[in-house]
Order: structure tokens, then sequence, then C-alpha cells
């Protein structure tokens, strides 16, 4: 078990407090209760100044902390804010000609998929800014109502920002209609042999017309251009495990599940078991080594006959 919390200094900047991250693994199930436990860490980080803390668990892990009586209980750290589900599809497994029809061939209304130009759309366009806030609708930063919703909207705004920037994306494709106007997005990430979904959006009024599965055909795509036929390339998405629909998408375009977390958000020192104070609230010692056992004496004399000077009462205590 990590015994230090990890910093994640984008969302301190953007919630305007620390915010740290715990991530435990199918190994920590007798740790939670070894020394430092659990409880140990997140008293550390509340008294190094932390706020907020994201405890990732395996699910299994919760599981059996669930049913056995001496580990620990997951409503004890927090609240349970996500089902954290990475869903995976290997490319080699997908009907190329299918992706391009749907790519380029069904669409209808007039819908065109495109790489979005940095150099014709340099800034954040209120649709795709829009867009981009709805995709969260399930994310955890928006079930947390302890986060405020400009925290939430600014973290989806930045998101969005800095994949058309190209900081936090490789490439993002844009549906737009004959007018235009953008109606849907999709966000991807190279990395080795794997290439990562980060966003996906289709506005509600543009929804049921395959607009999803046209943005996901066109990431496909390229995502075989960047790594070719390599037998294990695979094209990857995370997403809220209570996004049915989003889930759904996913595993009739190929998609299966490959991993689950829990993600618990845990206050400070709201959260806490058992009394805790942060260092910069702690009482400043006496200096013991000073101490001439007189000082009681003389703190009373000052009471009976006026404070006349700290100078006085110093020398006094000295004597």
């Amino acid at each position: 078990m990590p015994r230090v919390v990890e910093h994640i200094a984008f969302d301190t900047q953007l919630f305007k407090f620390n915010v740290g991250r715990i991530e435990l693994t199918n190994d920590d199930s007798v740790a939670l209760f070894k020394n430092p436990t659990i409880y140990d860490i997140l008293k550390q980080a509340y008294s190094s100044g932390f706020r907020l803390i994201y405890v990732f668990y395996p699910v299994n892990l919760s599981s059996k902390a669930s049913n056995d009586d001496s580990l620990p209980k997951l409503p004890e750290l927090g609240t349970l804010v996500d089902l954290k589900t990475t869903l995976s599809c290997e490319l080699r497994t997908l009907d190329k000609s299918l992706l391009c029809d749907r790519a380029f061939l069904k669409l209808g209304a007039g819908i065109r998929i495109r790489k979005h130009d940095i150099l014709r759309e340099p800034k954040l366009s209120n649709n795709l800014k829009k867009l981009a806030i709805a995709s969260g609708y399930y994310s955890r930063f928006k079930i947390d109502s302890n986060i405020p919703s400009t925290g939430f909207e600014g973290l989806f705004e930045a998101w969005i920002t800095n994949s058309l920037n190209r900081s936090l994306a490789d490439e993002v494709f844009i549906a737009y209609t004959k007018e235009d106007e953008e109606v849907g997005f999709i966000t991807v990430k190279k990395r080795a042999n794997t290439v990562n979904i980060g966003l996906l959006a289709v506005a509600e009024s543009h929804r049921c017309q395959g607009i999803a599965k046209a943005l996901l055909s066109r990431a496909a795509l390229w995502a075989l251009e960047e790594v070719g036929y390599d037998p294990a390339a695979s094209i990857n998405v995370i997403t809220q495990g209570s996004n049915l629909i989003a889930c759904s998408c996913y595993r009739s375009f190929g998609f299966s599940t490959f991993s689950t977390q829990e993600i618990h958000h845990v206050w400070l020192p709201e959260n806490i078991v058992g009394n805790v104070s942060r260092a910069d609230q702690l009482s400043i010692p006496f200096c013991r080594q000073h101490f001439t056992g007189k000082e009681q004496k003389y703190i009373q004399e000052v009471f009976d006959k006026g404070l006349d000077s700290s100078a006085h009462f110093t020398i006094m205590c000295s004597a």
C-alpha cells in the first residue's frame, strides 16, 4: 500500500485546495490494517494540508473487504463516486470496410466528420465547450456535490481546450452539420501500440443518428493508420459504470470490459476516523529545557501587580 499520498497538481490548481490520490492494489487487503493503516495515511494527509483524497479500489478488493469483518469497510473511506470502467477493443478484430462505411458513407442529414484544424479553428467554440461539459454528466466530479459546479465545468473545459491544442490529444475528430455546426467530437491519444479515447460527446439534439459510432469508427481508422496491424494493438476507453448508454454503445461497437475500479472521494477532515489536527493548527509547545519551575508564581505576580514589561517578566523567570 502506498505510504504517501500522490499530489495531483492540476486538480489542486483548478479546485483551489490540495488534492491527492491513493491507488490500492489487489495485494493491499491485508495491508489496510498494517502500520501505517489507510487511516493513518489519511490523517497524515490532512495534517499536511490535503482537503480531498481520491482512493482507487480494485472491485475484487472492494468485495473482499465488504465480505470480511476483519477488513475496513469502504463506506468509512469517504463516498463511492464512480465505478471506473476501462473497455478495450483489439484493432485486428474490426472490419475495416464497415469502419469506412460508418465514418464516411452512412451518415445522414448532411453530417460530416473531419479532423479539427488547429490553424483554422484555434479557439474553443461555445458548442464544443458545451459538448465537453455534457460529456461529464456521469463524471464523479459532477456526482460529488462537494465539488462546486464551476470546478466540474472548469475541468471539462480545460480537458477539451488542451485536447484541441494537442497537449492532451494527438487528434480530435469533429462531427459537423452542413451548416458547420459542431454536434459531436472524439479525442484520441496514441501510446505505444495503444490508442486511448479521451472524450466522446454527441449533442442531445443529434443522438440516435449513428454519430457516436461514426466518431468511434473514424478514431479506429486513425488508430490503424498510427499503429498498423500489430496483433497486440488496441483502442481503449475509460467511462463510468453508471453511464449505461455509453457502456452499451462501446460494447456494441466491439469493446469489452478490461478492468473496473471503485473510486472514493475522501474529504478531510470530515471523513477521517478519530481526532487529528493539521500541522498549521498545532499549538506551539514551551521549550522545556528553559523551564525553571517558578513560571506559575511569577505569572500570578504579574496579574497581581500589573504587566509593566515583558522584559521584566522574562528576567524574573530566568532568575
